[in-house]
């Protein structure tokens, strides 16, 4: 039976790619620093070399040890130069996967959202057409004067309520698709009520 393999999410595989280069980053780290610390004797060798050998019987030890600090030099900056390309990777690495959970994160934000209004969208009705019930029952009592005042105090707030809840929905669905958008984004909608109302307009269509 072929064993089931979930694909990694975009996230998954980015914080995978760093973690292997910040492994990478710090291997090399320690083989410059081991490459600096046998330049560095090489480069001391070949000082006591000049300090104590006989400077004209001893041409092929200098040039060994010149040799040997040479390579050390090209272990050294190879090493050096490798480390900086992948401590360039790792910073675009890191840029990349925080785009990415603020992506997640706005998404999940606006399905939130959607959610909630969902909730509300299916309460408003109840709310509307409770209150007309109460307001029907209280009508029967019209000859009493502070129930009358009710009803009409009822009916004004219902409808005051449903005209608001009309404009702040589509305010709000608008957010909802402001916010599964990406920060930089173009139409990006930073808290500006008639872009939100164009976006909410632009989702419908």
């Amino acid at each position: 039976m072929t064993p089931f393999f979930r694909r990694k999410s975009p996230m998954e595989k980015l914080e995978a790619e760093l973690a292997s280069l910040r492994t990478r980053a710090a291997a090399l780290d320690s083989r410059h620093s081991a490459a600096e610390a046998a330049h560095d004797d090489a480069k001391a060798k070949l000082q006591r070399h000049h300090l104590d050998a006989d400077l004209d019987a001893d041409d092929k030890a200098r040039a060994k040890l010149e040799t040997a600090v040479a390579a050390c030099a090209v272990t050294r900056d190879g090493y050096a130069n490798a480390l900086v390309e992948v401590q360039a990777q790792i910073t675009d690495a890191e840029q990349k996967l925080a785009a990415e959970r603020a992506t997640v994160e706005r998404k999940a934000a606006s399905e939130k959202l959607a959610s909630d209004l969902d909730a509300v969208e299916r309460a408003l009705p109840d709310y509307l057409a409770a209150g007309k019930r109460f307001a029907d029952a209280l009508e029967k009592l019209h000859f009493h004067h502070e129930s009358g005042a009710m009803v009409r105090f009822i009916c004004n707030s219902a409808t005051q309520v449903e005209v608001a809840a009309g404009f702040a929905l589509v305010e709000l669905r608008g957010m909802v698709v402001a916010t599964a958008r990406p920060v930089n984004s173009e139409r990006h909608v930073a808290g500006s009520w008639v872009r939100l109302r164009r976006d909410a307009q632009e989702a419908r269509d």
